[in-house]
C-alpha cells in the first residue's frame, strides 16, 4: 500500500486564486487595501487578506495574503503568503511563499496581452535534467531499500544495514514544516511504545544544520535518532513531499510507504508495524 496525503496550496493559479476567494468570503477575513504601489516596474493595486488571526498561548497566529494586481491587464503579478502557527508539534512554525506571474498567453480575444512583460533583471531557470518516471516515484514495495551512512549531532555513526533484522521506521523531515512537526508527538509516542520491541525509528533531515538539529532535539525532548546531511539518501528514496515515512521489514526490504501527515498517523503506523513484526 502507498498512501500520498500533500498540502499544496498554490499548485496552480486558478487553484490559488480559487482559495483566495473562498477566504475572502468568510466574515472573519479582514481587507486592508494599500494604495497603489509598483513591483518590477508595474504599477499595481495591492491587497492585503488576513484571513487567520488569534492568540494560541500568548502566541499570535495568523496567515496573510498579499495580492498584487496588474493595473493595465488586471493580472495576478505576485502572490505573497505569510503565515506564523503555534499549533504544529507545541512550536512555532513560519510559512512564507512568493509566487509571481508573467508573460501570460491566452486565445481570448478581450485580454491586452501588450501590457504583459517580462520583469527586469529575470533570468529563467537553469534547464534541470529530465528525469525518468522511476526516479520520479517513490520506491516499489518489496524492493531492497538502499542503503545509507549517516550521523547524529554527536557524530555518530549510523548505517540501515547495522538495522537489518529489525522493523526500521524512516522519517523524512525538516524543522518547521507543518506535517513534520505535527508527527513529532505521535512518533515519540510510537518510540516509547516499541523501544523494548524489534523496532527502530530514525529521522533524517536533508537541510538542518547540526547546531540546529541539537536544539531542536532538545527543544523538543525528541527521544528517537536524528541524523543529519541526509541528503543523499532522499534522493535514493526519491522523496520530494515532506514528511515521508518508509517502513523497512526485517529482510531490509520495502514495505510501506506513508506520504504526507494526518489525525490517524499513529494508528496507521501502529497497524503497519505490528503486521511487520508478526510476519
Amino acid at each position: 500500500m502507498q498512501e500520498v496525503l500533500s498540502f499544496n496550496m498554490q499548485g496552480t493559479l486558478p487553484g490559488c486564486l480559487k482559495w483566495i476567494q473562498a477566504r475572502l468570503e468568510i466574515q472573519s477575513t479582514k481587507i486592508v487595501k494599500l494604495k497603489d504601489t509598483t513591483i518590477n516596474a508595474i504599477s499595481s493595486y495591492h491587497l492585503i487578506a488576513t484571513v487567520h488571526d488569534t492568540v494560541i498561548n500568548k502566541e499570535r497566529n495568523y496567515t496573510d495574503v498579499h495580492l498584487y494586481i496588474d493595473q493595465l491587464s488586471g493580472m495576478p503579478g505576485l502572490i505573497i503568503i505569510r503565515s506564523r502557527n503555534t499549533t504544529y508539534g507545541g512550536g512555532v512554525s513560519n510559512y512564507y511563499s512568493e509566487t509571481r506571474y508573467f508573460d501570460y498567453k491566452t486565445n481570448h480575444n478581450n485580454i491586452n496581452i501588450a501590457s504583459m512583460t517580462i520583469p527586469e533583471g529575470f533570468h529563467p531557470q537553469k534547464a534541470q535534467p529530465v528525469l525518468s518516471k522511476a526516479q520520479r516515484e517513490l520506491l516499489a514495495l518489496g524492493s531492497v531499500a538502499p542503503n545509507w551512512i549517516l550521523y547524529d549531532v554527536k557524530d555518530k555513526k549510523m548505517s540501515l544495514a547495522q538495522m537489518k533484522g529489525k522493523v526500521v521506521l524512516m522519517d523524512f523531515f525538516f524543522i518547521g514544516c507543518f506535517g513534520c512537526m505535527e508527527s513529532l508527538k505521535p512518533l515519540n509516542i510510537l518510540h516509547e511504545k516499541y523501544r523494548n520491541r524489534n523496532v527502530t525509528m530514525v529521522s533524517m533531515t536533508f537541510r538542518d544544520s547540526k547546531k540546529s538539529t541539537a536544539e531542536f532535539e532538545n527543544k523538543y525532548n525528541i527521544k528517537y535518532p536524528i541524523y543529519i546531511n541526509a541528503g543523499d539518501a532522499v534522493k535514493s528514496y526519491n522523496v520530494e513531499t515532506f514528511p515521508t515515512f518508509y517502513f523497512i521489514d526485517k529482510e531490509g526490504k520495502i514495505a510501506n510507504v506513508i506520504v504526507g501527515y494526518d489525525d490517524h498517523f499513529e494508528e496507521k503506523v501502529t497497524s503497519i508495524i505490528d503486521n511487520l513484526l508478526n510476519k
